[in-house]
């Protein structure tokens, strides 16, 4: 047992995933566009209104997610199908995402032996359905009757779990966890933790599409956390960590959803991507300002329970948000852990930022870098920052050797994780 912590859980294989972006909704597209430079952000495709700062985010408003299911339950077994459909007919924009997400995963992830009973539904993040809970408290001040029947049902965010669960017949112990901007590592936490407790042996680890509503916006706004336009017209640059213009971090929409197994012991050697560990630890304070303390502390617990040392990591895929202050502290906190300068890639420049489910959803860019032993250029690194110079490869396609990566995922509120994935037998 590590000094500090809950114990070491065990591994755990990473059997599937499934993403959801403004520019890509397969895992080996999303990692093709961003290696060839591509941006998720543009300017907000919906209006706003007068009052909102924002003009600029990753849009996913004009996806076809009603059609994208129905094509989907013309591949599923019948039974499921008919779920799927009695579910999503009924549900807001947000739950038809994360249906999608987890159908995706379950495709990829083929058949399986693991009893519905040992296999669980952890949902990442919080106030998943603002939007069509904003939408009925504006509509119940012009007219009560004309509210959605199944809002009281679909202002919880235990309706993703249930959804999902309902749709693939899961039954073992399942729920939503939240840590902020953090909430996809959290979530990666608390499926090892209880696969390692022996309570399940398959987890769906799902972070839901998060939709700021214009109020969410303008307070970010006003607490300048977000960059409001593109830098001369284009908002493809206005995500930029690391880089000397940076203000603030851009808002996404973005999901993802993993399918975690047990490594039973006659599989130990088989090849795959595995989750070696996952730590987390708070601040001790709620105001909405990163500790570096906090930050290295994570970082040096999860290569602990990893059983690995900081020189073999191949590279770290940096929480990296594009603000001032929080791209300045990370870089302190790696150079606090790591000794020689490591590879650092910031998929929030490509990305934009996806909140609650970044940590997901820059999960499946690293495991595909990681997979490929190949790291873009930083999007928009144009002048760097001379406090968070390290090895963020300026103008450089980077290769590496090393089977593990660091993900780093920071929340407001002093929410501090960090992960260690490994890829083994490619």
């Amino acid at each position: 047992m590590i000094e500090g912590t809950l114990g070491v859980s065990e591994a755990v294989r990473i059997r599937a995933m499934s993403v959801l972006t403004p520019m890509a909704d397969d895992p080996d597209e999303l990692f093709q566009r961003v290696q060839q430079g591509g941006s998720a952000v543009t300017y907000w495709k919906n209006d706003l209104g007068p009052r909102c700062s924002s003009k600029i985010g990753g849009d996913l408003s004009d996806y076809p997610i009603g059609e994208a299911l129905k094509a989907l339950r013309a591949e599923l077994p019948r039974e499921m199908a008919s779920r799927v459909r009695r579910i999503a007919g009924r549900a807001p924009r947000s739950l038809q995402y994360t249906l999608w997400l987890a159908l995706q995963a379950w495709k990829s992830a083929g058949p399986s032996d693991w009893s519905s009973k040992r296999t669980g539904v952890i949902v990442a993040g919080h106030n998943l359905n603002r939007s069509h809970v904003r939408e009925n408290y504006l509509q119940f001040e012009q007219e009560p009757l004309l509210m959605d029947p199944l809002f009281s049902i679909f202002a919880l965010d235990t309706t993703h779990v249930s959804a999902v669960s309902d749709v693939l017949g899961i039954t073992g112990v399942s729920h939503t966890v939240g840590a902020a901007c953090a909430s996809g590592a959290q979530a990666f936490r608390t499926a090892q933790m209880e696969i390692s407790a022996g309570h399940l042996d398959r987890v769906y680890v799902v972070s839901p599409v998060y939709e700021p509503t214009p109020p969410d916006l303008e307070a970010l706004a006003q607490i300048g956390a977000i960059a409001l336009d593109g830098i001369d017209g284009d908002p493809s640059d206005a995500s930029r960590p690391f880089e000397m213009g940076r203000k603030g971090f851009v808002p996404a929409h973005g999901g993802a959803c993993f399918v975690v197994d047990r490594i039973l012991p006659q599989n130990q050697n088989e090849p795959g991507l595995v989750l070696r560990s996952a730590a987390a630890c708070v601040d001790g304070q709620y105001e909405p300002v990163p500790n570096k303390d906090g930050q290295i502390r994570a970082m040096s617990e999860a290569l602990d329970q990893a059983g690995i040392s900081p020189s073999d990591i191949g590279f770290v895929s940096a929480h990296a948000t594009s603000t001032p202050l929080g791209d300045r502290v990370e870089m302190e906190a790696l150079r606090a852990v790591f000794d020689e300068p490591v590879p650092v890639t910031a998929p929030k420049a490509s990305l934009g930022h996806t909140l609650w489910s970044s940590a997901s959803v820059e999960t499946v860019l690293a495991l595909k870098q990681l997979q490929a032993r190949t790291l873009p250029a930083l999007l928009n690194f144009k002048s760097p920052d001379p406090e968070c110079a390290w090895d963020q490869g300026r103008d450089t396609v980077r290769h590496f050797e090393s089977p593990f990566v660091l993900k780093n995922s920071f929340g407001f509120g002093g929410y501090n994780c960090a992960m260690v994935f490994e890829t083994r037998g490619t």
